[in-house]
């Protein structure tokens, strides 16, 4: 233990006990912020843990950037997969705005599946009497 030493002169408290506590209710309030977002990340599971198989023709999320090399704050974008090579995945994909459909290779890691083309039932006759029901 440290108790033979002391201050050599005068305590000075900078704020008064109102702000102090203001000042903790500050962070408090920012670390439950933090810890709502991350909760998910308490959740247990196993280190390689199963996914949905990804199948040629399935819509998938991707960002177009490369992950490791940016932070992921930018923006998802929608694809579709056109080829299958081991556990590198083509994506034909289509900026707003643009006409032509460009191609991106990812790692299976990096996407996302949403739907298989067949799970979805947008454009079919089926659709079009829902749109027309309602």
């Amino acid at each position: 233990f440290n108790n033979t030493k002391s201050l050599t002169g005068s305590l000075l408290i900078d704020s008064s006990p109102s702000q102090m506590i203001e000042r903790n209710q500050e962070i408090e309030e920012h670390f439950f912020r933090l810890l709502l977002k991350r909760d998910h990340l308490f959740i247990p599971k196993s280190k390689w843990f199963k996914t949905d198989d990804i199948f040629v023709n399935d819509i998938c999320l991707f960002f177009i950037d490369d992950p490791g090399f940016k932070p992921r704050t930018t923006k998802w974008h929608y694809g579709k997969v056109i080829a299958i090579k081991g556990g590198r995945i083509s994506l034909s994909y289509k900026l707003s705005g643009s006409l032509n459909m460009k191609t991106i290779v990812r790692s299976a890691r990096d996407i996302v599946r949403v739907a298989s083309e067949e799970e979805l039932e947008f454009n079919t006759r089926l659709h079009h009497k829902n749109i027309s029901q309602q």
